[in-house]
């Protein structure tokens, strides 16, 4: 009879190959896997109504983890993404209240993000500051202005 030396390596490589399925797929095999026992649990989990209200209450916050996503791809760190947020949400309220206009209030929030953004842009290029040092500092003055 041969040896056959890749029986023994076949253990291994099952191995192997079950370990990279769960490190590459294990958060998506999870979340479906609980979007199924909810499902069961109440059956107006999967409704279409309920989908679109979960993707409304996410969406404010995809957003902000799509821009941290992009900073932290380009090896940098951003404390400024979450209180930008609220900064902007805060003066956006006082702006609808004072003007009544929704077109308003949207535009004074993006361009408030925007203005953030560059102000940090600009201190950590141009000062050459680091990233860390300098959105922490920025963190810490938009929470002042909240307060």
């Amino acid at each position: 009879m041969m040896n056959r030396p890749h029986l023994a390596l076949s253990e291994d490589s099952k191995r192997q190959r079950v370990y990279n399925v769960i490190r590459n797929y294990g958060p998506l095999i999870l979340f479906l896997a609980l979007i199924i026992v909810v499902s069961v649990i109440n059956p107006k989990f999967i409704s279409i109504s309920n989908m679109r209200n979960i993707m409304y209450q996410v969406s404010a916050v995809g957003i902000v983890a799509l821009g941290a996503m992009f900073v932290i791809l380009t090896a940098g760190i951003d404390f400024t993404a979450g209180v930008g947020v609220a900064f902007a949400g805060v003066v956006a309220g006082i702006v609808f209240g004072a003007t009544n206009s929704g077109i308003v209030m949207v535009f004074v929030a993006l361009l408030l993000g925007f203005v953030i953004g560059l102000i940090n842009g600009l201190i950590i290029t141009r000062l050459k500051i680091q990233p860390f040092v300098a959105t922490l500092a920025m963190m810490s003055v938009l929470q002042g202005f909240i307060y």
